[in-house]
Protein backbone atom coordinates (compact mmCIF):
# COMPACT_ATOMS: atom_id res chain seq x y z
CA UNK A 1 0.00 0.00 0.00
CA UNK A 2 1.04 3.55 -0.79
CA UNK A 3 2.15 5.39 1.85
CA UNK A 4 0.24 8.91 2.22
CA UNK A 5 2.54 11.71 2.90
CA UNK A 6 1.33 14.63 5.10
CA UNK A 7 2.17 18.70 4.33
CA UNK A 8 0.70 21.18 6.27
CA UNK A 9 2.02 24.21 3.82
CA UNK A 10 2.34 24.86 0.16
CA UNK A 11 5.89 25.12 -0.03
CA UNK A 12 6.18 21.94 2.10
CA UNK A 13 4.10 20.46 -0.87
CA UNK A 14 6.50 21.48 -3.44
CA UNK A 15 9.66 20.73 -1.68
CA UNK A 16 8.12 17.22 -1.76
CA UNK A 17 6.99 16.99 -5.66
CA UNK A 18 10.38 18.57 -6.43
CA UNK A 19 12.54 16.11 -4.91
CA UNK A 20 9.97 12.88 -6.51
CA UNK A 21 12.21 10.88 -9.90
CA UNK A 22 10.89 12.52 -12.90
CA UNK A 23 8.32 10.70 -15.20
CA UNK A 24 9.68 8.47 -17.81
CA UNK A 25 10.99 9.94 -20.96
CA UNK A 26 8.52 11.26 -23.11
CA UNK A 27 5.74 10.93 -20.15
CA UNK A 28 3.93 13.51 -18.55
CA UNK A 29 3.52 14.74 -14.58
CA UNK A 30 0.05 15.44 -13.92
CA UNK A 31 -1.97 16.22 -10.33
CA UNK A 32 -5.56 15.03 -9.54
CA UNK A 33 -7.09 16.93 -5.99
CA UNK A 34 -9.86 14.98 -4.23
CA UNK A 35 -11.39 15.81 -0.65
CA UNK A 36 -11.16 11.87 -0.03
CA UNK A 37 -8.65 9.10 -0.89
CA UNK A 38 -10.59 5.95 -1.87
CA UNK A 39 -7.29 4.25 -3.23
CA UNK A 40 -9.02 3.68 -6.43
CA UNK A 41 -9.30 6.10 -9.77
CA UNK A 42 -12.16 5.17 -11.72
CA UNK A 43 -13.69 7.08 -14.19
CA UNK A 44 -17.84 7.67 -13.61
CA UNK A 45 -18.45 5.01 -16.53
CA UNK A 46 -15.88 2.78 -15.31
CA UNK A 47 -17.26 2.97 -11.91
CA UNK A 48 -20.87 2.14 -13.19
CA UNK A 49 -19.43 -0.58 -14.92
CA UNK A 50 -17.89 -2.15 -12.15
CA UNK A 51 -20.23 -1.85 -9.53
CA UNK A 52 -23.87 -2.11 -11.37
CA UNK A 53 -25.61 -4.30 -13.71
CA UNK A 54 -24.86 -4.68 -17.46
CA UNK A 55 -28.23 -2.87 -18.58
CA UNK A 56 -27.68 -0.12 -16.70
CA UNK A 57 -24.24 0.71 -17.79
CA UNK A 58 -25.34 0.42 -21.55
CA UNK A 59 -28.09 2.52 -20.71
CA UNK A 60 -26.02 5.37 -19.68
CA UNK A 61 -23.49 4.27 -22.65
CA UNK A 62 -26.24 5.37 -25.03
CA UNK A 63 -27.09 8.43 -23.10
CA UNK A 64 -23.89 9.21 -23.22
CA UNK A 65 -23.69 8.67 -27.31
CA UNK A 66 -26.44 10.94 -27.67
CA UNK A 67 -25.34 13.59 -25.70
CA UNK A 68 -21.83 13.35 -27.56
CA UNK A 69 -23.29 13.12 -30.47
CA UNK A 70 -24.84 16.29 -30.35
CA UNK A 71 -21.14 18.10 -28.93
CA UNK A 72 -19.72 16.88 -31.56
CA UNK A 73 -21.54 19.83 -33.69
CA UNK A 74 -20.52 22.37 -31.26
CA UNK A 75 -16.72 21.33 -31.71
CA UNK A 76 -17.86 21.95 -35.52
CA UNK A 77 -19.16 25.25 -35.16
CA UNK A 78 -16.63 26.66 -32.42
CA UNK A 79 -13.71 25.14 -34.65
CA UNK A 80 -15.15 25.92 -37.88
CA UNK A 81 -14.47 22.22 -39.30
CA UNK A 82 -15.01 21.92 -43.12
CA UNK A 83 -18.05 20.63 -44.40
CA UNK A 84 -18.45 17.64 -46.35
CA UNK A 85 -21.76 18.22 -47.24
CA UNK A 86 -24.69 20.23 -45.82
CA UNK A 87 -25.24 18.31 -43.14
CA UNK A 88 -21.55 16.82 -42.03
CA UNK A 89 -18.44 17.75 -40.85
CA UNK A 90 -15.01 16.00 -40.89
CA UNK A 91 -14.21 15.15 -37.97
CA UNK A 92 -10.45 14.12 -36.64
CA UNK A 93 -9.89 11.67 -33.68
CA UNK A 94 -8.82 14.54 -31.79
CA UNK A 95 -11.82 16.48 -32.43
CA UNK A 96 -14.20 13.73 -31.40
CA UNK A 97 -12.30 13.22 -28.32
CA UNK A 98 -12.58 16.98 -27.64
CA UNK A 99 -16.48 16.35 -27.49
CA UNK A 100 -16.77 13.30 -24.77
CA UNK A 101 -13.85 14.73 -22.98
CA UNK A 102 -16.15 18.37 -23.24
CA UNK A 103 -18.81 16.38 -21.84
CA UNK A 104 -16.68 15.38 -19.21
CA UNK A 105 -15.36 18.70 -17.99
CA UNK A 106 -19.23 19.82 -17.94
CA UNK A 107 -20.26 17.27 -15.46
CA UNK A 108 -21.69 14.45 -17.07
CA UNK A 109 -20.81 10.51 -16.62
CA UNK A 110 -18.03 9.81 -18.89
CA UNK A 111 -15.00 7.67 -19.43
CA UNK A 112 -12.48 9.94 -19.05
CA UNK A 113 -11.04 11.14 -14.86
CA UNK A 114 -9.94 14.59 -14.88
CA UNK A 115 -6.50 15.54 -14.05
CA UNK A 116 -4.54 18.66 -14.57
CA UNK A 117 -0.85 19.84 -14.35
CA UNK A 118 -1.24 22.60 -12.79
CA UNK A 119 -0.55 21.85 -9.13
CA UNK A 120 -2.90 25.02 -8.16
CA UNK A 121 -6.17 24.00 -9.90
CA UNK A 122 -5.21 20.29 -8.24
CA UNK A 123 -5.38 21.82 -4.69
CA UNK A 124 -8.23 23.46 -5.06
CA UNK A 125 -10.27 20.71 -5.30
CA UNK A 126 -8.50 19.26 -2.50
CA UNK A 127 -9.42 21.90 -0.48
CA UNK A 128 -13.39 22.07 -1.51
CA UNK A 129 -15.82 19.82 -1.34
CA UNK A 130 -18.91 19.65 -4.47
CA UNK A 131 -22.34 19.32 -3.00
CA UNK A 132 -25.04 19.42 -4.88
CA UNK A 133 -29.61 18.38 -5.34
CA UNK A 134 -29.50 16.50 -8.42
CA UNK A 135 -33.25 16.56 -9.94
CA UNK A 136 -34.33 19.37 -8.02
CA UNK A 137 -38.02 20.37 -9.02
CA UNK A 138 -38.49 23.48 -10.50
CA UNK A 139 -42.21 24.97 -11.35
CA UNK A 140 -45.53 25.78 -9.53
CA UNK A 141 -47.03 22.50 -10.29
CA UNK A 142 -46.34 19.23 -11.71
CA UNK A 143 -45.21 18.13 -13.89
CA UNK A 144 -42.14 19.92 -12.86
CA UNK A 145 -38.87 20.37 -14.41
CA UNK A 146 -35.84 19.03 -13.16
CA UNK A 147 -32.33 20.82 -12.33
CA UNK A 148 -29.45 20.22 -10.57
CA UNK A 149 -27.97 23.27 -8.69
CA UNK A 150 -24.57 22.51 -7.43
CA UNK A 151 -21.97 24.44 -5.30
CA UNK A 152 -18.58 23.89 -3.60
CA UNK A 153 -17.90 24.55 0.02
CA UNK A 154 -14.25 24.70 2.22
CA UNK A 155 -13.43 20.90 2.96
CA UNK A 156 -13.45 20.75 6.63
CA UNK A 157 -11.60 17.11 6.48
CA UNK A 158 -7.69 16.71 5.14
CA UNK A 159 -8.07 16.02 1.18
CA UNK A 160 -5.33 14.48 -1.08
CA UNK A 161 -3.73 15.39 -4.06
CA UNK A 162 -2.67 12.65 -6.41
CA UNK A 163 0.52 12.70 -8.08
CA UNK A 164 0.48 10.53 -11.98
CA UNK A 165 2.67 10.16 -14.45
CA UNK A 166 1.07 9.05 -17.83
CA UNK A 167 1.57 8.63 -21.24
CA UNK A 168 0.23 11.47 -23.91
CA UNK A 169 -1.84 10.05 -26.41
CA UNK A 170 -0.56 10.21 -29.79
CA UNK A 171 -3.64 12.10 -31.21
CA UNK A 172 -4.49 9.83 -34.01
CA UNK A 173 -4.80 6.57 -33.14
CA UNK A 174 -7.42 4.78 -30.76
CA UNK A 175 -6.69 4.84 -27.21
CA UNK A 176 -5.21 2.71 -24.16
CA UNK A 177 -6.07 3.00 -20.77
CA UNK A 178 -4.93 5.77 -19.10
CA UNK A 179 -3.35 7.91 -22.14
CA UNK A 180 -3.70 11.03 -21.53
CA UNK A 181 -5.50 13.80 -23.32
CA UNK A 182 -4.48 17.02 -23.46
CA UNK A 183 -7.84 19.47 -23.74
CA UNK A 184 -5.66 22.48 -24.21
CA UNK A 185 -3.79 21.59 -27.23
CA UNK A 186 -7.59 20.46 -28.84
CA UNK A 187 -10.10 23.00 -27.13
CA UNK A 188 -11.61 25.99 -28.68
CA UNK A 189 -10.47 29.65 -27.29
CA UNK A 190 -11.69 31.61 -25.13
CA UNK A 191 -13.47 31.67 -21.31
CA UNK A 192 -14.10 28.22 -21.24
CA UNK A 193 -14.23 25.50 -18.73
CA UNK A 194 -10.91 23.39 -20.07
CA UNK A 195 -9.12 26.29 -20.15
CA UNK A 196 -9.74 27.84 -16.06
CA UNK A 197 -8.90 24.59 -15.25
CA UNK A 198 -5.92 24.00 -17.14
CA UNK A 199 -7.99 20.59 -18.24
CA UNK A 200 -6.68 17.10 -19.25
CA UNK A 201 -8.47 13.39 -19.11
CA UNK A 202 -7.15 9.97 -18.71
CA UNK A 203 -9.10 7.76 -20.72
CA UNK A 204 -10.42 4.97 -18.16
CA UNK A 205 -13.83 2.95 -19.93
CA UNK A 206 -12.76 0.19 -16.81
CA UNK A 207 -9.49 -0.35 -15.20
CA UNK A 208 -8.78 1.31 -12.20
CA UNK A 209 -6.19 3.85 -12.92
CA UNK A 210 -4.47 3.99 -9.31
CA UNK A 211 -1.53 2.08 -10.36
CA UNK A 212 -0.52 5.27 -12.52
CA UNK A 213 -0.42 7.43 -8.96
CA UNK A 214 3.37 7.54 -8.06
CA UNK A 215 2.72 9.49 -5.09
CA UNK A 216 0.01 11.07 -2.57
CA UNK A 217 -0.24 13.94 -0.37
CA UNK A 218 -2.93 14.73 2.44
CA UNK A 219 -3.72 18.61 2.29
CA UNK A 220 -3.63 19.27 6.25
CA UNK A 221 -3.70 23.72 5.45
CA UNK A 222 -6.42 25.45 4.03
CA UNK A 223 -7.08 26.97 -0.01
CA UNK A 224 -6.24 30.66 1.72
CA UNK A 225 -2.59 29.92 2.33
CA UNK A 226 -1.65 29.30 -1.64
CA UNK A 227 -2.79 33.37 -1.09
CA UNK A 228 -5.10 33.19 -4.63
CA UNK A 229 -8.64 34.51 -4.33
CA UNK A 230 -10.18 32.14 -6.39
CA UNK A 231 -13.90 31.16 -5.95
CA UNK A 232 -16.12 28.47 -7.53
CA UNK A 233 -16.94 31.06 -10.18
CA UNK A 234 -13.02 31.21 -11.38
CA UNK A 235 -13.09 27.21 -12.18
CA UNK A 236 -16.29 27.44 -13.34
CA UNK A 237 -16.98 30.12 -15.32
CA UNK A 238 -20.78 31.04 -15.64
CA UNK A 239 -22.74 30.54 -18.63
CA UNK A 240 -22.75 34.58 -19.55
CA UNK A 241 -19.43 33.76 -19.94
CA UNK A 242 -18.16 30.51 -20.86
CA UNK A 243 -20.13 29.67 -24.32
CA UNK A 244 -19.71 25.93 -24.85
CA UNK A 245 -21.31 25.94 -21.06
CA UNK A 246 -23.99 27.97 -22.24
CA UNK A 247 -24.60 25.90 -25.30
CA UNK A 248 -24.98 22.87 -23.10
CA UNK A 249 -27.29 25.27 -20.78
CA UNK A 250 -29.82 25.82 -23.80
CA UNK A 251 -30.76 21.40 -24.48
CA UNK A 252 -34.55 21.75 -24.42
CA UNK A 253 -36.28 19.96 -21.59
CA UNK A 254 -38.48 16.90 -23.28
CA UNK A 255 -41.79 15.49 -21.58
CA UNK A 256 -40.57 12.34 -19.62
CA UNK A 257 -41.55 9.39 -17.02
CA UNK A 258 -39.07 8.51 -14.25
CA UNK A 259 -39.68 5.88 -11.65
CA UNK A 260 -40.15 7.32 -7.96
CA UNK A 261 -40.12 4.32 -5.67
CA UNK A 262 -42.85 2.02 -6.65
CA UNK A 263 -44.82 4.57 -9.37
CA UNK A 264 -43.64 6.81 -11.61
CA UNK A 265 -44.03 10.66 -12.24
CA UNK A 266 -44.15 13.18 -15.58
CA UNK A 267 -41.41 15.22 -15.30
CA UNK A 268 -39.28 17.94 -17.72
CA UNK A 269 -35.71 16.88 -17.90
CA UNK A 270 -32.68 17.53 -20.62
CA UNK A 271 -31.36 15.11 -22.42
CA UNK A 272 -27.72 16.03 -20.20
CA UNK A 273 -28.85 17.25 -16.68
CA UNK A 274 -25.47 19.21 -16.02
CA UNK A 275 -24.57 21.10 -12.33
CA UNK A 276 -26.02 24.57 -12.07
CA UNK A 277 -23.07 25.98 -10.34
CA UNK A 278 -23.84 29.14 -7.65
CA UNK A 279 -22.14 30.78 -4.49
CA UNK A 280 -24.33 28.81 -1.81
CA UNK A 281 -26.94 26.29 -1.94
CA UNK A 282 -29.30 29.54 -1.67
CA UNK A 283 -28.03 31.90 -4.41
CA UNK A 284 -31.43 32.79 -5.51
CA UNK A 285 -29.60 34.97 -8.31
CA UNK A 286 -27.53 32.60 -9.64
CA UNK A 287 -30.96 30.33 -9.86
CA UNK A 288 -32.51 33.18 -12.05
CA UNK A 289 -30.00 33.69 -14.08
CA UNK A 290 -29.75 29.80 -14.63
CA UNK A 291 -33.72 29.78 -15.51
CA UNK A 292 -33.06 32.38 -18.35
CA UNK A 293 -31.99 29.99 -20.30
CA UNK A 294 -34.37 27.20 -19.99
CA UNK A 295 -36.39 26.27 -23.61
CA UNK A 296 -38.61 23.63 -24.09
CA UNK A 297 -38.69 20.89 -26.68
CA UNK A 298 -42.06 21.33 -28.17
CA UNK A 299 -43.88 18.53 -28.79
CA UNK A 300 -42.40 15.95 -27.31
CA UNK A 301 -43.63 13.45 -30.07
CA UNK A 302 -43.18 14.64 -33.37
CA UNK A 303 -45.21 12.96 -35.73
CA UNK A 304 -48.26 12.24 -33.47
CA UNK A 305 -48.21 16.62 -33.72
CA UNK A 306 -47.42 17.04 -37.28
CA UNK A 307 -50.67 15.05 -38.54
CA UNK A 308 -52.83 16.91 -36.32
CA UNK A 309 -51.48 19.85 -37.35
CA UNK A 310 -50.72 19.44 -42.06
CA UNK A 311 -53.42 21.99 -42.34
CA UNK A 312 -50.86 24.43 -40.53
CA UNK A 313 -47.42 22.98 -42.32
CA UNK A 314 -45.16 25.18 -44.42
CA UNK A 315 -43.96 23.82 -47.62
CA UNK A 316 -43.84 23.57 -51.47
CA UNK A 317 -46.99 24.53 -52.81
CA UNK A 318 -46.82 21.41 -54.26
CA UNK A 319 -46.47 19.22 -51.18
CA UNK A 320 -51.06 19.24 -51.05
CA UNK A 321 -50.34 16.56 -53.76
CA UNK A 322 -47.76 14.18 -51.81
CA UNK A 323 -50.36 14.84 -48.65
CA UNK A 324 -51.93 11.41 -49.04
CA UNK A 325 -49.15 9.50 -49.42
CA UNK A 326 -47.57 11.44 -45.90
CA UNK A 327 -50.70 10.19 -44.00
CA UNK A 328 -49.94 6.43 -44.92
CA UNK A 329 -46.42 6.85 -43.36
CA UNK A 330 -45.68 4.56 -41.14
CA UNK A 331 -43.80 6.35 -37.92
CA UNK A 332 -40.72 4.81 -36.64
CA UNK A 333 -38.50 6.13 -34.10
CA UNK A 334 -34.90 5.60 -34.04
CA UNK A 335 -33.92 4.86 -30.50
CA UNK A 336 -30.52 4.87 -30.99
CA UNK A 337 -28.16 7.84 -31.37
CA UNK A 338 -27.70 9.34 -34.53
CA UNK A 339 -23.91 8.99 -34.24
CA UNK A 340 -23.71 5.21 -34.63
CA UNK A 341 -25.21 5.65 -38.39
CA UNK A 342 -23.26 8.72 -39.54
CA UNK A 343 -19.84 8.37 -38.17
CA UNK A 344 -17.33 6.95 -40.74
CA UNK A 345 -13.05 7.77 -40.77
CA UNK A 346 -12.04 9.02 -43.79
CA UNK A 347 -14.62 10.82 -45.24
CA UNK A 348 -18.21 10.69 -46.81
CA UNK A 349 -19.10 7.36 -47.51
CA UNK A 350 -20.55 6.46 -50.74
CA UNK A 351 -24.09 5.27 -51.73
CA UNK A 352 -24.38 1.21 -52.35
CA UNK A 353 -23.76 0.41 -55.75
CA UNK A 354 -27.34 -1.05 -55.23
CA UNK A 355 -30.58 -0.52 -53.48
CA UNK A 356 -31.66 -2.41 -50.75
CA UNK A 357 -34.49 -4.64 -50.36
CA UNK A 358 -37.10 -2.12 -49.70
CA UNK A 359 -40.35 -4.14 -47.70
CA UNK A 360 -42.90 -2.69 -45.23
CA UNK A 361 -42.64 -0.50 -43.44
CA UNK A 362 -39.81 1.24 -44.94
CA UNK A 363 -41.68 1.72 -48.39
CA UNK A 364 -43.14 4.24 -47.32
CA UNK A 365 -42.20 5.53 -43.09
CA UNK A 366 -41.56 8.96 -41.03
CA UNK A 367 -38.21 8.27 -39.16
CA UNK A 368 -38.25 10.04 -35.87
CA UNK A 369 -35.30 11.24 -34.05
CA UNK A 370 -35.71 10.54 -29.97
CA UNK A 371 -35.94 13.55 -27.74
CA UNK A 372 -32.49 12.06 -26.28
CA UNK A 373 -31.14 12.89 -29.42
CA UNK A 374 -31.44 17.10 -28.61
CA UNK A 375 -28.91 17.60 -26.23
CA UNK A 376 -27.68 21.29 -27.51
CA UNK A 377 -30.61 23.41 -28.25
CA UNK A 378 -32.83 22.53 -31.00
CA UNK A 379 -32.09 24.34 -34.24
CA UNK A 380 -35.74 25.21 -36.38
CA UNK A 381 -33.73 25.92 -39.79
CA UNK A 382 -31.58 22.48 -39.53
CA UNK A 383 -35.08 20.72 -39.69
CA UNK A 384 -33.88 18.05 -37.66
CA UNK A 385 -36.83 16.19 -35.79
CA UNK A 386 -37.22 13.62 -38.67
CA UNK A 387 -37.63 12.74 -42.30
CA UNK A 388 -40.28 10.76 -44.46
CA UNK A 389 -39.02 8.58 -46.70
CA UNK A 390 -41.16 7.16 -49.78
CA UNK A 391 -40.26 4.46 -52.30
CA UNK A 392 -41.99 5.20 -55.71
CA UNK A 393 -40.33 2.07 -57.49
CA UNK A 394 -38.18 -0.29 -56.13
CA UNK A 395 -34.98 2.57 -57.81
CA UNK A 396 -36.78 5.13 -57.06
CA UNK A 397 -37.20 6.79 -53.83
CA UNK A 398 -38.00 10.69 -52.07
CA UNK A 399 -36.52 12.11 -48.59
CA UNK A 400 -38.07 15.01 -47.01
CA UNK A 401 -36.93 16.51 -43.86
CA UNK A 402 -39.47 18.36 -41.09
CA UNK A 403 -38.96 20.50 -38.41
CA UNK A 404 -40.81 23.52 -37.27
CA UNK A 405 -40.96 26.74 -37.60
CA UNK A 406 -42.48 29.90 -34.72
CA UNK A 407 -44.25 26.85 -33.36
CA UNK A 408 -45.90 25.36 -36.51
CA UNK A 409 -44.93 22.77 -38.60
CA UNK A 410 -42.33 22.74 -41.69
CA UNK A 411 -41.08 20.69 -44.61
CA UNK A 412 -37.88 21.51 -46.25
CA UNK A 413 -37.85 20.84 -50.07
CA UNK A 414 -38.05 17.60 -51.38
CA UNK A 415 -34.97 15.51 -52.70
CA UNK A 416 -35.39 12.84 -55.15
CA UNK A 417 -33.03 9.71 -55.80
CA UNK A 418 -32.55 7.02 -58.22
CA UNK A 419 -30.20 4.06 -59.28
CA UNK A 420 -29.26 4.44 -63.04
CA UNK A 421 -26.99 1.61 -64.77
CA UNK A 422 -24.44 3.55 -65.09
CA UNK A 423 -23.75 6.31 -62.67
CA UNK A 424 -25.26 4.47 -59.98
CA UNK A 425 -27.39 6.40 -57.15
CA UNK A 426 -28.49 10.30 -58.93
CA UNK A 427 -30.00 13.21 -57.05
CA UNK A 428 -32.93 13.45 -60.18
CA UNK A 429 -34.86 16.38 -58.25
CA UNK A 430 -34.49 19.34 -55.13
CA UNK A 431 -31.82 21.26 -53.78
CA UNK A 432 -28.39 19.27 -53.97
CA UNK A 433 -28.35 16.77 -50.31
CA UNK A 434 -25.96 13.83 -50.51
CA UNK A 435 -23.81 12.71 -47.60
CA UNK A 436 -25.39 10.73 -44.19
CA UNK A 437 -28.67 12.49 -45.21
CA UNK A 438 -29.38 9.95 -48.33
CA UNK A 439 -26.80 6.76 -46.80
CA UNK A 440 -28.85 7.01 -43.44
CA UNK A 441 -32.13 5.74 -44.00
CA UNK A 442 -30.58 3.49 -46.73
CA UNK A 443 -28.54 2.01 -44.25
CA UNK A 444 -31.26 1.48 -41.95
CA UNK A 445 -32.81 -0.19 -44.16
CA UNK A 446 -29.93 -2.54 -45.16
CA UNK A 447 -28.96 -3.33 -41.07
CA UNK A 448 -32.67 -4.26 -40.34
CA UNK A 449 -32.54 -6.90 -43.41
CA UNK A 450 -29.29 -8.01 -42.25
CA UNK A 451 -30.43 -8.46 -38.65
CA UNK A 452 -28.57 -5.54 -37.41
CA UNK A 453 -31.44 -3.55 -36.13
CA UNK A 454 -34.93 -4.83 -34.68
CA UNK A 455 -38.07 -3.19 -35.61
CA UNK A 456 -40.25 -2.62 -32.16
CA UNK A 457 -44.15 -3.24 -32.79
CA UNK A 458 -46.11 -0.38 -31.15
CA UNK A 459 -46.23 -0.47 -27.45
CA UNK A 460 -44.21 1.77 -25.73
CA UNK A 461 -44.93 5.11 -27.42
CA UNK A 462 -48.99 4.24 -28.34
CA UNK A 463 -50.51 2.40 -31.12
CA UNK A 464 -49.00 4.11 -33.75
CA UNK A 465 -45.29 4.52 -33.57
CA UNK A 466 -42.59 1.03 -34.25
CA UNK A 467 -39.28 1.90 -32.69
CA UNK A 468 -36.24 0.78 -34.22
CA UNK A 469 -33.33 -0.44 -31.91
CA UNK A 470 -30.06 -2.32 -32.40
CA UNK A 471 -29.41 -6.20 -31.73
CA UNK A 472 -26.58 -7.77 -30.26
CA UNK A 473 -25.15 -8.40 -33.94
CA UNK A 474 -24.80 -4.88 -34.50
CA UNK A 475 -22.11 -3.75 -32.13
CA UNK A 476 -19.13 -6.41 -33.47
CA UNK A 477 -20.03 -4.47 -36.94
CA UNK A 478 -20.07 -1.10 -35.73
CA UNK A 479 -17.25 -0.01 -38.13
CA UNK A 480 -14.15 1.59 -38.24
CA UNK A 481 -14.30 3.45 -35.64
CA UNK A 482 -14.94 1.57 -32.84
CA UNK A 483 -12.24 1.97 -30.53
CA UNK A 484 -13.38 5.57 -30.44
CA UNK A 485 -17.04 5.00 -29.63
Amino acid sequence: MMNTIPVTSLAELQRQIAVLPPPTVGGVRLFRGQTTDYQTIYSSFGRIRATRPASESFDVFMRHLFIKSSVLSVVGDLLKLPQLSPVDIRVSAAEFVLAEALVQHYGYQTRYVDVTPSLDVALWFATHRFEGRMDTRIGNAPPYRLTFPAWYTPAVEPGVIYVIDAWPWDGKSGFKEGDYIDLLAIAPEGEIRPRRQVGGVLYAPSADLYHLVRAKFEIRFPWDHSEKPWDTEVLFPGPHEDRIYRTLLEAPFFRTVRKIGDGEETVYRRACTLPEYGRTPDDQEGTARYRSYDRALKPTLYHRWLRRNLDRLTANPNWSLLRAGFEQAVPIMLQRPHILFSLHRGGLVAPPPEPPPVAPPFNNFFLEYPPEDFALGYDETRMRRGYWCFWFSPTNFMLQSFGTAAGAPAGAEIQQYEWQSVRGLVQTHGPPLMGSYVTGPLDLIRMTTAGLLRLVPPGNLGDDYWELTTTERFWPELGNWTDLV
